[in-house]
Order: C-alpha cells, then sequence, then structure tokens
C-alpha cells in the first residue's frame, strides 16, 4: 500500500502541496489582507441577515444558522478573489513598470537632453 493511499499519508502529502503552492505563489499574504478587509463587511453582513431574520419573523434557529454559514462562505470566497485579482493586478502593473524603466533606461543616453522630460 502506498504512503498516500492511508489517510495520513494523504493528509500529509495535502499540506505539502500548499506548502509548495505557498512557496510558489505567496498566497498567505493576499489571504491576510482579504481577511483584515472583509471582516467588517462580514460582520455588517451579519448583522444585515439577523435582522433580516428578525423582521421576517423566521423563528427557527437551523434556518437562521444556515442562512449565516451560507452567508460566510460567499463573503469569504468574494473576499479572497478579490484580493487575488487586485494583488494579481499590482504584479502585473509592476511588471510592466519594471520593462518601461529597463526600456527607457537603456534610451535615455542615446537620447541626451531631448530624454528629460521638463516641468511646464
Amino acid at each position: 500500500m502506498r504512503n498516500s493511499d492511508k489517510p495520513r499519508g494523504r493528509l500529509a502529502q495535502g499540506i505539502d502541496d500548499v506548502r509548495e503552492y505557498e512557496r510558489i505563489a505567496g498566497f498567505s499574504q493576499i489571504a491576510r489582507r482579504a481577511l483584515a478587509n472583509n471582516a467588517f463587511d462580514g460582520v455588517l453582513t451579519m448583522i444585515g441577515v439577523l435582522m433580516g431574520n428578525y423582521l421576517g419573523d423566521v423563528r427557527s434557529p437551523a434556518t437562521v444558522v444556515r442562512i449565516g454559514i451560507a452567508t460566510s462562505i460567499s463573503i469569504g470566497v468574494s473576499g479572497l478573489w478579490g484580493a487575488y485579482l487586485a494583488e494579481s493586478a499590482d504584479l502585473r502593473l509592476a511588471q510592466v513598470g519594471e520593462r518601461y524603466a529597463l526600456q527607457f533606461g537603456q534610451l535615455a543616453p542615446a537620447l541626451g537632453r531631448f530624454g528629460q522630460v521638463s516641468a511646464p
């Protein structure tokens, strides 16, 4: 029986995979930012859910809990996805800025005074 066939072996392999993905992508920073940015949004949303349940005269605690869990999951996914997209855009913008600086940095000596930007 292979090590990955055992439940503990699969868990260890999964943890190793997550660590490798973190090493490559650095997603823990994104996750921390998403948590901080969306915590307040989540609190406000849950207050809204509870008020809606109260005003809608929902008396079943199980219904309120289910709605709360579903809302929390959707806010979490939305926050992580939004943070990922923002971080990806920032990374691409930084890469474009580096390319621009490299290209025009090499041209500056050739352009001489024409390569300088003067203030109006």
